[in-house]
């Protein structure tokens, strides 16, 4: 079976270079992984690098990038007509731009979406863009913002995100959080999607800093 990192950061000067994450990889026995930028780095160069380059062992996710909302959606479009797998984008964006979604979908790709509000306003927005466009997955990295089973209690509406079956769930960021509360989520979460819907991803090198 091979291990793929579903989420790591490439991108420089914050972050590593593909040579070096590469490394990283072949020292863990790591054979493939989907690589990002942040909002700290936004380095899209060397993201596009890494896929063309080595293109059986990278799939490279985006972001939103520009000044306004017409150099943005051309930077999505660009990314995607690059080859990029989908793009990387706060809940908070995606409320607030959900055309951006449809530029996303027009291109079968994948919505990275990031931050403790997944499912807050952007969740329905999600829902939408996953039964428009069926090839289309949803990627909540860091335990999707949740941070403990409490959090189902009162869900509402949002419920249709968390129980699509395009909706994938990433255990990433754990060092942030006690790992007796990561336990039991990861537990509950193992029951309550299945393992065919989690994903693992090292968030390297973040995880460093994170205990």
């Amino acid at each position: 079976m091979k291990l793929i990192d579903a989420y790591a950061h490439v991108a420089l000067p914050r972050y590593l270079s593909a040579e070096e994450f590469l490394w990283v990889m072949d020292e863990n026995d790591v054979d493939a992984a989907i690589i990002s930028g942040a909002e700290t780095c936004p380095d899209i160069m060397e993201l596009s690098r890494a896929i063309v380059t080595w293109p059986n062992r990278f799939r490279a996710v985006g972001m939103p990038l520009g000044r306004d909302e017409q150099q943005i959606s051309e930077a999505v479009r660009a990314q995607m007509e690059a080859g990029f797998l989908g793009i990387r984008m706060p809940a908070a964006t995606v409320a607030q731009m959900p055309h951006l979604l449809d530029i996303i979908g027009e291109h079968n790709g994948v919505v990275f979406v990031m931050g403790p509000d997944v499912f807050g306003p952007a969740a329905m927005l999600l829902c939408k863009f996953l039964d428009k466009y069926p090839q289309c997955y949803v990627c909540g990295p860091h335990f999707a913002g949740i941070a403990s089973v409490d959090f189902f209690e009162d869900i509402g509406e949002a419920r249709c995100l968390i129980d699509h079956p395009n909706f994938i769930i990433g255990f990433s960021r754990q060092g942030a959080h006690q790992p007796a509360i990561m336990g039991s989520l990861a537990a509950f979460l193992a029951w309550r999607v299945g393992w065919s819907r989690l994903v693992w991803g090292s968030e390297y090198p973040v995880c460093l800093w994170r205990d």
